[in-house]
């Protein structure tokens, strides 16, 4: 993990930060997707990543399993060759507690839209994204549990199907916005598995599984 030395060096350039908020329903897994980010960074092992919930630090958050309460912490990535420093605030899902959604976005510059793949846009994902856009974040939509397609009456259906499903749920987002605010081609959609420990853009995706199978459908509706 970075040093805190390292991170204060980066912090002093203003244009080498930034602030992003994660959002989405409760249970879609925001707090995974983020214990991920931490564990990237190495301040926490990445077999305790989806399991710790590290930025549920109170013991009624790690009691009731949920987040009530935004909070934040701050990791290093490269990008185009320069480090930045970047807080990333999780925000609850639960509607108790939407004000500190709201409260969150004010803060940031961009925002993490977590849905799960199978339960789709649901009432604090469409609350999440009508904040985004009122706000107007630079904003990128994480379909995660997508190992779910296949576990839960899915099994038989094709590559070609589970496209079909996860095409439908970024139309469903971009109507929560009144725009098309995400789209693969864009690449502003990320396929993942918080659970599994992996993410993906569509392309990223379709590199990986090009010498397991033919792509040309997957391709080809992924890109359009």
């Amino acid at each position: 993990a970075p040093s805190g030395e390292e991170m204060g060096a980066i912090a002093s350039v203003r244009s080498r930060l930034r602030n992003v908020c994660v959002v989405g329903h409760i249970d879609h897994g925001k707090s995974s997707v983020v214990d991920w980010l931490v564990a990237e960074n190495g301040t926490i092992p990445a077999r305790l990543a989806g399991v710790v919930r590290y930025m549920d630090d109170h013991p009624d958050e790690q009691e009731r399993g949920i987040t009530m309460r935004a909070s934040a912490v701050s990791v290093v990535s490269a990008q185009k060759g320069e480090e930045r420093l970047t807080t990333v605030v999780d925000a609850p899902g639960h509607v108790d507690f939407a004000s500190e959604v709201g409260a969150a976005a004010r803060v940031c510059e961009g925002a993490v839209v977590v849905v799960d793949a199978v339960e789709g846009i649901r009432v604090q994902t469409q609350a999440a994204l009508e904040v985004v856009k009122a706000e107007g974040l630079a904003a990128v939509l994480v379909v995660n549990k997508v190992d779910r397609l296949t576990s839960a009456g899915d099994a038989s259906g094709d590559a070609a199907e589970g496209c079909e499903k996860l095409m439908r749920l970024v139309e469903l987002a971009n109507a929560s916005c009144g725009e098309t605010v995400f789209s693969f081609e864009r690449g502003n959609v990320v396929i993942a598995s918080a659970r599994h420990g992996w993410a993906a853009t569509a392309r990223q995706l379709a590199r990986a599984v090009e010498a397991k199978a033919d792509r040309s459908k997957l391709v080809a509706a992924l890109a359009s």
